[in-house]
């Protein structure tokens, strides 16, 4: 999910968010994992980049990662951890999904015969079943 454009206030500064479905998938049975989202803030320029995005979009994303120390209201001190992404690249873009639409058959030819379909009329010995 690519979220909307986002001005801080006091700081005239745009960012967006972009939440990752980052969960793990068994890669024998393809069995999803637990759900795992992650949010990632996009600042200023950067935020433009995702403008191009669609859903169902596998993207690579190169970030850093900042720590710094703060001070909390009970005076302990405390470490605040920031993902910084930086460059967003599409690996594979969304698979667009036709709608089934089924395969009619052929109308009979100008001459009036049928037109032959490889399975139909085979002999088949296991009684009335088509395959």
């Amino acid at each position: 999910m690519v979220g909307a454009p986002m001005t801080i206030p006091g700081h005239q500064m745009t960012k967006r968010v972009l939440r990752l479905d980052c969960t793990r998938h068994d890669p024998e049975t393809g069995e999803a994992g637990r759900y795992n989202p992650i949010e990632l803030e996009f600042l200023e320029e950067k935020a433009r980049d995702l403008d191009a995005l669609k859903v169902g979009d596998v993207v690579e994303v190169a970030f850093s990662v900042n720590g710094r120390e703060y001070t909390d209201r009970s005076g302990q001190q405390r470490i605040f951890t920031s993902i910084r992404p930086y460059r967003l690249t599409v690996v594979q873009p969304a698979q667009t999904v036709q709608p089934f639409q089924p395969v009619q058959p052929s109308a009979p030819a100008a001459g009036g015969s049928p037109v032959y379909y490889p399975d139909q009329g085979a002999a088949s010995n296991d009684g009335d079943v088509p395959f």
